[in-house]
């Protein structure tokens, strides 16, 4: 009895234990997340109070992913863009310019006035530009571009027997030495112990001579390093020959300034296919929720690639932000930063300056890039405008030069590189819009497109429209567009509705715009025929 009774306690300990070890775990579990996520924002909270942070240890706030990308039917006014006539407004209100027809912007008086606060960050940028080349890395302030504490030189790396992979980590490690040096420096200095080496010596008189010593604290961790870009401007400057008269032309048909067009090369150094961290793209860096106001950007196309149709929609933003601020140094900085921060910080600060909200505005995601776009802007239009003075003589590439034509017939990229005796590459450097999968695969463009052929061809355009260019043993893609049917699609290319559905295996009657279906070639249909015996 009492070895039953032994047997039947020991049971209840062993589930009172099991049920503890669980409960155990739970608050552990508990405790674990508490501190996790609740801790540290009570700690940053807590650090709010007293002293409040500095606004430039704060981090950036992060954007919203846009929406998903949606296609668009109208070719119209892609056909009207690729003829490079004056663009009608693309945007969902249509009046929305309609006060401004008329209207010109030309005068660059308020444009290139350079606030005093400025010429520090423009000369900056001159330098960085023109005279530092990508084997130099600039360790300076970021907020008074005055201060230069070292310009390392990375050259001998050209010639050491390194990977490209090891030459930019011991990049990175020297840059981050040169920082910490210098960190340390400044540190020293804050205790009043005299300078003893050249170095230190330096970096005193930097440090006396454009900031009290209260400061220095502040200075010490905002230290940031440039790679110089004279090659790269080297590089635009050669590459504008094919653009730059043609952007100038089509800002001047907006009423725009003209040298508003120097934007480019702060965004892109005419680098097209230029795709940055948050999505920007080509020439003029567009975001995609900007295009789609302007522009067709969907799984087939992306006009921001396309420096003739994204420089119409860089104008038509740049006079909506003047249209908002009614300055172009705000307009300009606003294409960065956008026109909402850029409002914000004038209402903040009371002032239209350019130069007071550089330098006193402070907020979140008005960092380095964003401060410096209009001092940019300034240094690249005079490297650009007289470049034989800062960067030698270069040889400017030929004008982009083209004839464009209309598509007869549904037609793919192949045909027509073959019908014309060219390659695709040449193709899709005049058409740099259209994706990749145009040229790797047989899709066929839909009957009235606008295409870019190379200048002079239209007349063999014309030749192997009529003379039927499409290879007639290989199937072809059809990108079905709104209003299509199978009916439509198979007059287009004529041959039997049914025969398409075979091809495609398709369950249903009913397609959906920017679909791609097969069209079976008119050989291959022959031959899959019966015969009469």
């Amino acid at each position: 009895m009492v070895g039953f009774e032994l047997i039947n306690m020991k049971k209840k300990l062993n589930e009172h234990t099991f049920f503890s070890a669980i409960l155990m775990g739970l608050l552990g579990l508990c405790f674990f997340i508490f501190a996790k996520h609740y801790l540290p924002y009570q700690l940053e909270k807590n650090l709010s109070k007293s002293p409040p942070r500095p606004q430039w240890a704060k981090s950036s706030r992060s954007h919203p992913s846009p929406p998903p990308f949606s296609w668009r039917t109208d070719r119209r006014e892609y056909r009207e863009e690729a003829l490079n006539r004056p663009l009608q407004t693309r945007i969902k209100d249509d009046s929305y310019f309609s006060n401004l027809e008329g209207t010109s912007f030309t005068s660059t008086d308020d444009l290139l006035s350079v606030s005093p606060a400025i010429h520090s960050a423009v000369n900056f940028w001159k330098n960085i530009y023109a005279y530092y080349s990508v084997d130099h890395v600039v360790i300076h302030d970021s907020e008074n571009l005055n201060i230069i504490y070292a310009a390392l030189d990375f050259s001998p790396l050209n010639h050491a027997n390194y990977s490209d992979f090891q030459k930019q980590k011991l990049r990175e490690e020297r840059v981050k030495q040169e920082i910490d040096v210098t960190k340390n420096i400044i540190e020293i200095l804050m205790t009043s112990s005299p300078p003893v080496t050249p170095k230190e010596q330096y970096i005193a008189n930097l440090l006396n001579t454009h900031s009290p010593q209260e400061d220095w604290g502040v200075l010490r961790d905002q230290i940031r390093s440039q790679t110089g870009l004279r090659e790269r401007f080297q590089m635009a400057i050669r590459k504008s020959g094919m653009y730059l008269q043609q952007m100038r032309d089509i800002f001047s048909s907006y009423g725009l300034p003209t040298d508003l067009t120097y934007i480019v090369f702060v965004e892109s150094m005419f680098v097209n296919r230029s795709l940055s961290k948050v999505g920007a793209a080509g020439l003029w860096q567009i975001m995609p929720t900007t295009g789609q106001l302007y522009l067709t950007i969907n799984q087939w196309i992306d006009e921001r690639l396309d420096p003739i149709l994204a420089t119409h929609a860089a104008a038509k933003i740049l006079r909506s932000n003047y249209e908002t601020l009614q300055s172009w140094p705000l307009a300009v900085n606003a294409y960065n930063t956008g026109t909402g921060r850029i409002a914000a910080a004038s209402r903040a600060l009371g002032t239209r300056d350019i130069g007071v909200i550089i330098s006193r505005y402070k907020d979140g995601s008005y960092q380095f890039a964003s401060r410096n776009f209009y001092p940019s802007f300034l240094a690249v239009r005079e490297i650009a405008l007289n470049y034989e003075n800062y960067l030698g003589s270069l040889v400017e590439e030929l004008p982009f030069e083209y004839d464009i034509v209309e598509l007869p017939l549904p037609t793919s990229i192949h045909e027509i590189a073959d019908g014309l005796g060219i390659d695709l590459a040449t193709l899709h450097a005049l058409n740099p819009a259209l994706k990749k999968t145009f040229f790797e695969d047989e899709i066929a463009l839909p009957r009235g497109s606008f295409l870019r052929i190379p200048a002079g061809m239209t007349p063999y355009f014309v030749a192997a429209s009529y003379n039927k260019v499409r290879r007639q043993d290989e199937d072809l893609w059809h990108i079905v567009q709104e209003g299509d049917s199978l009916e439509v699609i198979a007059r287009q290319y004529g041959i039997p509705a049914k025969n398409i559905i075979e091809k495609n295996n398709l369950l249903r009657n009913k397609l959906f715009p920017g679909e791609a279906i097969k069209i079976p070639s008119p050989q291959n249909l022959a031959s899959s025929q019966p015969r009469n015996e």
